[in-house]
């Protein structure tokens, strides 16, 4: 299950017509502690700047929701890749590191872990995207 946060872009628009989107902090949170999902992810894609229907929680607040699964012991798939697609480069900067903690935390437990970089756009239009569904 492919995993897509963004308040505006449409994953069907990047090759990506089975991913399951969602907008802001609410909906990725609901998603993440609804039983089952987590251990079911294969990927997620995260935008730094989630609009204006939230103004208190960003992108990072969702990749921090990534890293707290770890300290709940939550049933998650440690081994999912983690991608950052964010144009901006400061949040997507801030994203990435939060990612990199949670990688390094499911090292430390004994889990094998997936790609965590940063990505364009353009990437998920390529056929270098093993996700791409032509």
């Amino acid at each position: 299950m492919f995993l897509w946060l963004d308040d505006e872009r449409d994953p069907k628009d990047f090759g990506l017509p089975d991913a399951v989107w969602v907008k802001d902090f609410w909906e990725f949170k609901a998603f993440m502690f609804k039983e089952g999902n987590a251990e079911k992810l294969t990927a997620i894609s995260f935008d730094h700047d989630l609009g204006m229907r939230d103004r208190d929680h960003d992108g990072n607040d969702c990749a921090d929701m990534v890293l707290r699964l770890a300290h709940l012991d939550k049933p998650c798939n440690y081994g999912m890749d983690l991608y950052v697609h964010s144009m901006n480069p400061v949040g997507a900067d801030r994203i990435l590191k939060t990612l990199q903690e949670f990688q390094q935390e499911a090292i430390e437990m004994g889990y094998a872990v997936g790609e965590c970089k940063r990505v364009t756009l353009d990437y998920w239009r390529s056929q270098t995207n093993k996700y791409l569904i032509t």
